[in-house]
């Protein structure tokens, strides 16, 4: 962690007055244990919170990968609507499920990424439910884009 870029991100946000902070680091997602990238979440909101007690705090792509997206590369890959969901579940959430526990919210990434509107309906709903099931008392900030 770059704690100089941390401590002018702070400053910039406390002089701002945001009440809401979104951070962005994706890369921990596949580079680091869950456990790890969890912990280094939870210094950075530490950090934050240090300076600003009140605001509320979580990381872009939190607790889950996009079910969407996956669907969409993973068919291309010639996989079925079955292992797609088993791979979401049990592969790619695995790495993601526990950074959701340090925030205050956690903020999964729902784009769309094909013309199948009422599939990509289904994979919100269906991400929800799983956030819901595995953090039923955080707020939902979710990135919405359809990219069709």
């Amino acid at each position: 962690i770059d704690w100089n870029l941390v401590n002018q991100s702070i400053a910039s946000t406390k002089a701002a007055k945001y009440k809401v902070v979104s951070l962005d680091i994706e890369q921990w997602y596949s580079k680091k244990a869950p456990e790890e990238t969890a912990k280094l979440l939870s210094d950075l909101y530490d950090a934050f919170k240090k300076e600003m007690p009140d605001i509320i705090i979580g990381n872009y792509g939190t607790p889950c990968e996009n079910l969407n997206v996956m669907r969409y590369v993973q068919y291309a890959n010639g996989k079925t609507a079955d292992d797609v969901l088993k791979l979401w579940t049990s592969q790619s959430n695995a790495r993601r499920l526990k950074t959701g526990e340090p925030g205050d919210i956690v903020m999964p990434s729902i784009y769309g990424m094909n013309h199948n509107i009422d599939q990509w309906i289904e994979d919100i709903k269906t991400t929800i439910k799983y956030i819901r099931k595995e953090y039923p008392n955080k707020i939902v900030y979710a990135y919405l884009w359809p990219q069709c």
